[in-house]
């Protein structure tokens, strides 16, 4: 596996539900809570091991992405990750399968199925 390849962030249900709980204003102790974590802390190493870093001036976790095509400036502003597919697509037209590697799914069409639903 390279580098790369390793350093994809990992979207389960687990790190879905962090992050949208975060969106909609949980705090991290408080989504701890809900995951049955004894701290925040322990819910932070588990979503750290799926790529992600805490980002403090957004308050969420926002995807570690070692990828020279991939600046974390195009994250910014970026809301959500259907906002961050769209932004990728709209700023250097890449092609979908591309697209669907730097966001984490396995292939086009697991893409094609989140941003349908």
């Amino acid at each position: 596996m390279a580098d790369t390849e390793k350093e994809q962030p990992i979207y389960d249900e687990k790190v879905n539900y962090i992050l949208t709980a975060l969106k909609n204003g949980k705090s991290r102790e408080e989504i701890a809570d809900d995951l049955n974590y004894s701290s925040y802390k322990s819910m932070d190493m588990y979503i750290r091991r799926k790529n992600f870093l805490w980002d403090a001036d957004r308050g969420t976790y926002v995807p570690k992405v070692d990828d020279p095509g991939f600046e974390n400036k195009k994250l910014t502003g970026i809301s959500s990750k259907a906002d961050l597919i769209i932004s990728l697509f709209a700023d250097d037209g890449s092609d979908p399968k591309s697209v669907a590697k730097k966001v984490g799914f396995n292939d086009h069409k697991d893409l094609a199925d989140f941003m349908k639903r």
